[in-house]
């Protein structure tokens, strides 16, 4: 029975963020090419998927959160944009003159989830029954570590990040020559230039961990759970959206490339970055888990 209200639920809150994400791309987006219209079947399918897995990803968070009401509805909505708009987006407007991507599409872009998040996470978390603020006395010690420790912890995530970008995008992205194509080839030297690319993806992963945070901070469970939760939350609202086609990456084959690369690293990358920061540790032997051997006691007699 339980399981039925639940699926209930789910259905529910899809066919809002459906309705919303549909009107939101309608208005905002309208500056955008549409795909061509033998693919609009292909498009709404497209659009359902995406629907169904946010909406999936949003449940299993206000499930396990440890917060509700105001508090809930804001940390939510605001994670749920930064990683699914706002972190896709930046990246879309520095790669634009690759992919043809023109300025003036990019506003329409970074709004047109607005409606679909507003209305949708506050109306999830009502039906969902997390709506009333319920008071949490319950100790927690997430992202509560001194400010040592977030130095050489983010250091450590920047070079994750890195690594896993760089090591992604050439393994299976670059790997695709429809890809490279569609990227010119990666000759333009202003888009790809190593520094201003690295100091791109640096700033990004920075602000993985401020879209990461409230997740961190208001989820309950073991910590596997969670890491496992901040992965999905990473993965997969940012790149559902490969299943629609567009008229920005028209090829299919390269829209699977793309998700292959980004949902997997990003999950990893969720993992990490959930590791690192759900607590405060002593020491790097304290973080991979290694535990000091006790000193022998010397008896006396």
């Amino acid at each position: 029975m339980q399981i039925i209200k639940l699926i209930f639920k789910w259905l529910v809150i899809t066919a809002i963020y459906l309705i919303t994400l549909m009107v939101g791309t309608a208005i905002f987006e309208a500056s955008v090419p549409p795909p061509p219209q033998e693919q609009m079947g292909a498009v709404l399918l497209g659009v359902l998927i995406t629907a169904a897995v946010d909406v999936a990803v949003i449940m299993f968070l206000i499930i396990r959160s440890r917060w509700s009401g105001l508090k809930l509805m804001g940390a939510v909505a605001f994670s749920l944009y930064g990683v699914m708009t706002f972190m896709a987006i930046i990246e879309a407007a520095y790669f634009g003159p690759a992919l043809g991507i023109q300025p003036e599409w990019l506003p329409g872009l970074f709004v047109s989830t607005v409606p679909a998040v507003l209305i949708t996470v506050p109306l999830a978390v009502l039906i969902m029954g997390k709506a009333k603020r319920v008071e949490d006395t319950e100790p927690n010690e997430r992202l509560m570590m001194p400010a040592r420790q977030w130095v050489w912890k983010m250091a450590l995530i920047v070079f994750a990040y890195l690594f896993l970008y760089i090591a992604f995008g050439s393994l299976v992205a670059w790997s695709n020559p429809a890809l490279r194509e569609m990227y010119g080839g990666g000759v333009d030297p202003e888009v790809f230039n190593p520094g201003r690319m690295i100091l791109m993806q640096i700033v990004r992963s920075g602000l993985w961990v401020v879209f990461g945070a409230p997740v961190i901070r208001m989820t309950v469970g073991k910590p596997l759970e969670s890491a496992v939760i901040l992965g999905l939350f990473y993965a997969l609202p940012m790149n559902i959206v490969q299943f629609t086609p567009n008229s920005i990456m028209p090829d299919p084959s390269v829209r699977l490339s793309h998700f292959i690369e980004t949902t997997t690293s990003n999950f990893i990358f969720g993992l990490i970055v959930f590791w690192l920061l759900h607590r405060s540790h002593s020491s790097l032997r304290d973080l991979f888990g290694v535990s000091q051997s006790p000193k022998p006691t010397v008896s006396e007699g």
